[in-house]
């Protein structure tokens, strides 16, 4: 592989100045940061990156780590984020507790979540009236109500319908009232 060199910046200098990266921008489309004499990742301005993006499909313009992760961490972070950032509204956290909006929007046999209630036991409220476990091991809070969060993601049937979810939602901040 063969690189110009006035596209490489060290990472130490990266760190000591950023805006060296701003300036070089100006002149170069691309910078390739290197560490301990390896490239590690490449630097572009937006022009740049929306050129090399627009005849890629959708999903990888709104997507980072989601495609190398698998499909039910990528979820479980994804919604973490949303309601650390209070991203979702009161009437769409209903609406992800709704088993038919599910469905429709995600292709889900189950709501995505499920308020907790602490007169049951947590053993019981995730599971299935089969007794098969369908919720992960842990509550997510959002104002003031605890929330189950559905394990029950499958790549191939539910990955992009989540994606696209999770753009519209991820783009609303601070919304959650």
């Amino acid at each position: 592989m063969e690189i110009e060199i006035n596209k490489i910046i060290p990472a130490d200098e990266l760190a000591i100045n950023s805006d060296i990266v701003l300036d070089r921008l100006v002149d170069i489309p691309e910078l390739i940061v290197f560490n301990n004499n390896q490239p590690q990742f490449v630097i572009m301005s937006m022009d740049n990156y929306l050129s090399h993006m627009k005849d890629r499909p959708i999903r990888t313009i709104y997507t980072t780590d989601s495609s190398v992760q698998k499909i039910g961490k990528y979820v479980q972070d994804a919604i973490k984020r949303l309601f650390e950032l209070k991203n979702l509204t009161k009437d769409e956290l209903e609406n992800l507790c709704d088993a038919s909006y599910c469905t429709d929007t995600f292709g889900l046999s189950f709501p995505v979540l499920k308020m907790y209630d602490s007169s049951i036991s947590f053993d019981n409220q995730k599971r299935d009236s089969n007794g098969y476990n369908r919720y992960y091991n842990y509550l997510l809070n959002a104002n003031g109500v605890d929330y189950l969060l559905s394990s029950q993601w499958v790549e191939a049937l539910h990955r992009e319908r989540f994606e696209r979810w999770y753009l519209h939602w991820s783009q609303n901040s601070g919304s959650c009232s």
